[in-house]
């Protein structure tokens, strides 16, 4: 039996704010996707997020969310140790996963 949400532990960079691991959860489930990083909560509807993909960064790695939500900045980058587990886990949800941007 597949599970109905996994959560991963990281740091998030959203706009000019930028937390660092491990202060922040990203939450995958069929529906949505969560964040939550000082003491926020952002939920993104399935449908508000346009896609994901790997970011590599001189000293990081993350995962870049394109979105809809006018509550969370652009850019919005979850860091994580394993940000392909993270896509792989977003595409058996159904998410859009795009190529390595930077």
């Amino acid at each position: 039996m597949e599970p109905t949400s996994i959560t991963f532990r990281g740091g998030l960079r959203a706009g000019n704010f930028n937390l660092s691991w491990p202060f922040a959860t990203l939450r995958l489930a069929s529906d949505s996707l969560v964040i939550e990083a000082a003491g926020r909560r952002h939920f993104l509807k399935k449908e508000e997020v346009r896609k994901l993909e790997l970011y590599l960064g001189a000293f990081s790695r993350g995962v870049r969310i394109f979105h809809r939500n006018q509550g969370l900045d652009h850019p919005t980058i979850f860091w994580a140790f394993t940000p392909r587990a993270i896509l792989a886990t977003a595409g058996k949800f159904g998410f859009r996963i795009s190529g390595t941007g930077s």
